[in-house]
């Protein structure tokens, strides 16, 4: 998640009104009997560094701490968040425990500042794992977050944050719930 300034029609600054919709979604995820029980989460932000909580249960996630700090290494972050969930996924294989679809979904409002070779690379490791079926990826654009921009890049399933905050809480946290029942979230509307 990156977020920077001003805010949406909530005249909340746009980094405040994810870091309340990230809150909101867990609070969901928690009253969720199967859900709470088995979903694992990792918050990754990068609002100037990348910073990952490692997997968790949803009592042991803490509501990330957002705040502008310039630059958006959306690749870097992604590839972590990829990185950590193959070793994730791997973990779970050889504990012989089952897992279901993971599930990326990338907050921003930026555009990536890092190479674009680099941004390209991740963005096919992402198509590929989502291609074969072990990962669930959607992307939100926040405020002026150029989607266009992020879909060239190649990432699948770029959205623009819904003007609906409610719609939004709403698609993220059930498509967290219906993973935890073995389903795969849908695509939300581009």
């Amino acid at each position: 998640m990156s977020m920077v300034e001003i805010g949406d029609d909530d005249d909340l600054p746009r980094y405040e009104m994810v870091q309340k919709a990230v809150a909101e979604i867990f609070e969901v995820v928690r009253n969720d009997k199967v859900a709470s029980n088995s979903v694992r989460m990792n918050v990754v932000t990068f609002g100037g560094n990348v910073k990952s909580t490692g997997f968790n249960g949803i009592d042991e996630v803490q509501t990330p701490d957002l705040s502008p700090n310039g630059g958006t290494p959306l690749g870097s972050a992604v590839d972590q968040a990829l990185d950590e969930t193959d070793a994730r996924l791997i973990e779970l294989n050889d504990e012989g425990r089952p897992y279901n679809v993971a599930s990326i979904f990338l907050f921003t409002d930026g555009q990536p500042t890092e190479d674009e070779a680099f941004v390209r690379k991740v963005a096919q490791r992402v198509c590929s794992a989502v291609q074969s079926g072990n990962l669930f990826f959607h992307a939100f654009t926040v405020c002026d977050a150029d989607k266009q921009r992020l879909t060239q890049l190649g990432f699948p399933n770029v959205s623009r944050m819904p003007s609906s905050y409610r719609e939004f809480v709403q698609f993220v946290s059930m498509s967290i719930v219906a993973s935890s029942r073995g389903q795969k979230g849908e695509s939300f509307g581009a």
